[in-house]
């Protein structure tokens, strides 16, 4: 599925996903390792985190996985 995310950032960094996408596990992973677990399903497709190197409002698209 292709989404379409706008979004304003104060910090630089945005991260957008579906809550059902992540794994059951995620919290407990995610404690242990945050940056490692996101990097992880980034690759995947799961989740999208984005350095955006100012604060502003921000245009995202997705591709289409699968």
């Amino acid at each position: 599925m292709r989404h379409i995310v706008e979004t304003g950032t104060d910090v630089a960094v945005v991260c957008f996903f579906d809550p059902a996408a992540l794994p059951g596990d995620f919290n407990q992973r995610a404690s242990k390792d945050r940056y490692k677990v996101i990097s992880a399903l980034a690759d995947e497709g799961r989740i999208c985190s984005q350095e955006t190197g100012a604060d502003g409002v921000y245009l995202f698209q997705t591709k289409k996985v699968g």
